[in-house]
């Protein structure tokens, strides 16, 4: 779905319940048209810098979440090679996790001095800190998926390794 046709859907979704309050305000059907229809929704600002870099830092968490999910299978595979695999993927993931870390930090070090400077509304302030716990929540999500994967992995390792155990005399 495009973003044109998103905004489209919003604005019919505001204009409806509007006009029936207007309606329900002893306006007449038309008169509430007209008012409604008068007062558009504003067009969206340019985005902060802060903004920008947090749909950076998300779409790089995004492509770590594919990542994870597309060599998955690999990852949990026993193959003859597959330590050798296995390491090149954790490897890689826990250099993405920490690149991705590394901007959060960044994004949360901006809000706060922007908040120690006053110079925001609180409003605005609250939405970026929410902006980044959103960030990080999205990371700690990917990360944790990745982190079952791994706890697969171990428990196979330690269920052959016990019954090794058992079976030596």
């Amino acid at each position: 779905m495009s973003s044109g046709r998103l905004l489209a859907d919003i604005a019919f979704g505001f204009m409806t319940p509007a006009r029936g309050f207007k309606v329900a305000a002893a306006a007449s059907p038309a008169r509430a048209d007209q008012l409604v229809a008068s007062a558009p929704l504003p067009a969206p600002s340019a985005r902060s810098p802060v903004l920008k870099s947090a749909h950076d830092t998300l779409a790089l968490v995004d492509e770590l979440r594919a990542f994870v999910a597309r060599h998955r299978g690999a990852y949990l595979r026993e193959d003859a090679d597959a330590d050798a695999t296995r390491d090149g993927i954790e490897s890689e993931v826990r250099l993405s996790v920490e690149a991705c870390q590394a901007h959060v930090d960044m994004l949360r070090s901006v809000v706060t001095r922007r908040a120690a400077a006053k110079t925001d509304p609180p409003q605005a302030v609250a939405h970026l800190h929410g902006v980044v716990l959103i960030v990080t929540e999205r990371l700690a999500a990917v990360a944790a998926g990745f982190d079952a994967c791994r706890e697969v992995r171990f428990r196979k390792v330690l269920a052959e390794a016990e019954r090794k155990r058992l079976r030596a005399p």
